[in-house]
């Protein structure tokens, strides 16, 4: 894919805090070139509770606890906007999501090369995955953003962008 569609542009960048959220996770040792992944979910529209995630994190950065921060962060803000479970497909050979998730107690369901996964949100902040360093982000959140909001304790916030 060259480009993309003016479909998939908006559905990347209209982001309304709520509904739509997506996070920028950011490495601040790396100042030329700080991005390392993103998060982002979408409220399903035929389970108002349920959201459809995504988490991607760069190859260096993986097994040290960023895809782990960032669904964190997110899964926190999803409570706060009344979202109670995330749901996600993962390819069945990538054993590193498998276990992140089992640990965060994903029901897993096989449907062909892929894998249905369900994670419940815990009900508590204190439940949620803790940082390990590396910054997260809203770009597009960052004026309204509530860090004083108590999903956010202890999580080291860095806007990216302007």
């Amino acid at each position: 894919m060259d480009r993309l569609s003016d479909r998939q542009l908006r559905s990347l960048t209209e982001i309304d805090d709520v509904d739509h959220l997506a996070w920028v996770a950011v490495d601040p040792s790396q100042p030329a070139q700080p991005g390392i992944g993103g998060a982002r979910y979408i409220r399903l529209p035929e389970e108002p509770t349920a959201a459809a995630v995504a988490v991607a994190v760069l190859d260096d950065y993986q097994g040290k606890g960023s895809g782990r921060s960032c669904w964190g962060l997110l899964a926190g803000w999803a409570r706060e906007h009344g979202i109670r479970s995330f749901h996600g497909y993962v390819l069945a050979e990538n054993t590193p999501m498998m276990e992140l998730l089992q640990g965060l107690g994903a029901t897993v369901t096989r449907q062909g090369p892929l894998l249905r996964v369900e994670v419940t949100i815990p009900a508590s902040p204190d439940e949620l995955p803790a940082t390990r360093g590396i910054g997260c982000s809203s770009r597009w959140a960052a004026p309204s953003f509530p860090r004083s909001s108590s999903a956010f304790r202890g999580w080291p916030m860095t806007n990216v962008g302007p």
